[in-house]
């Protein structure tokens, strides 16, 4: 199948990016969540710079005026790291950071900061309540910082928030919760990569066989395996929209041809007259393209407005469906009745 081009991810050197996940050994199709306890294991490799779980929780933002539940991503510390994004405002997280029962941090993005906390300057250091816990404000990414879920989703992710895991989850490889990232190194191929990783899934299945006989690792190119579920449907509506503009020339070419037929007469008594055939072919082709430029800039003005209302009315629905979503717990360890992070 072709594969969907898109605009690259607007980190550095994406094309280094890639997804990192688990999955069932006979169902490879179906990608399963990470095991938190897998990953210093799966760390220990020569194929990647780094690799950091990542969740998207959503959190109750509130002593900011409305409250109001937002969404963010909950992270390895390192995942500013890997995507090569450097605080405009601040630090990033610390190793330690990550770890059950420290302080709560957050980083903020540029639009939270300016929206909700007023753009207030000194900002670093200051904490806001998240889930009503305070969380001290450590760093604000450049403006535009988009996470990889936000590209995809196309849902704002106003924050990150260091993946606390407690020791209950860090010491059972059966729990499986969201993805990971990755970074190749330099001059790595995506098959190198692979052919590494499979050799740790399968050091792990020999050394847990419970949890890990059944389980494989598998790599994609992040910006690819963001549209893998849907590049069929969008390849078909791209092939389908091709077929509009064909039709609507064709038609246009008829009702060329037909004028023209009836124009015959007036075309005949011209070149009795003296009329020279290229001056009258220049006329017809002037005439033809005046009208094609008028359609086409028709056409580009109709297809800015129409795509501007259509992607108002797609950000209105997202945001209702926002409003309505259950939340994801924010923290593993709240589903097993363990104190938070």
């Amino acid at each position: 199948m072709p594969q969907l081009r898109l605009r690259p991810l607007p980190y550095p050197h994406p094309e280094r990016l890639v997804r990192f996940f688990e999955h069932d050994v006979n169902k490879p199709e179906e990608r399963g969540g990470i095991a938190p306890a897998n990953l210093p294991d799966y760390s220990q490799n020569h194929v990647f710079t780094g690799i950091a779980y990542v969740g998207t929780p959503g959190m109750n933002l509130t002593g900011a005026g409305t409250p109001e539940r937002i969404f963010g991503i909950q992270a390895g510390y390192n995942v500013l790291d890997l995507l090569g994004v450097q605080p405009a405002m601040g630090r990033g997280f610390m190793p330690e950071e990550d770890r059950y029962g420290t302080r709560h941090v957050v980083v903020i993005t540029h639009e939270l900061w300016q929206q909700r906390l007023g753009g207030q300057p000194g900002i670093i250091g200051r904490t806001i309540a998240l889930d009503g816990g305070p969380y001290e404000i450590i760093g604000v990414p450049p403006a535009g910082f988009q996470a990889p879920e936000e590209i995809s989703a196309r849902q704002p992710m106003l924050f990150v928030i260091p993946a606390c895991w407690p020791p209950a989850i860090l010491n059972n490889r059966g729990e499986h919760y969201d993805h990971a990232i990755a970074r190749l190194r330099p001059g790595v191929s995506l098959s190198q990569a692979q052919s590494e990783i499979d050799t740790i899934a399968a050091r792990l299945a020999k050394a847990y066989p419970k949890t890990n006989s059944k389980i494989a690792l598998g790599i994609a190119p992040l910006g690819a395996d963001m549209v893998r579920r849907i590049q069929t449907a969008m390849l078909v509506l791209l092939g389908a929209v091709g077929l509009v503009p064909l039709i609507a020339c064709a038609n246009v070419a008829n009702l060329l041809l037909a004028r023209s037929a009836g124009r015959s007469g007036e075309i005949a008594i011209r070149l009795a007259i003296g009329a020279g055939r290229w001056r009258l072919i220049g006329e017809l082709l002037t005439e033809s393209a005046m009208l094609a430029a008028f359609g086409c800039g028709l056409g580009l003005m109709l297809g800015a407005w129409t795509r501007d209302l259509l992607v108002s009315i797609a950000a209105e629905a997202g945001a209702e469906g926002r409003r309505t979503q259950h939340p994801r717990l924010r923290c593993p360890a709240l589903a097993q009745g363990l104190d938070g992070c």
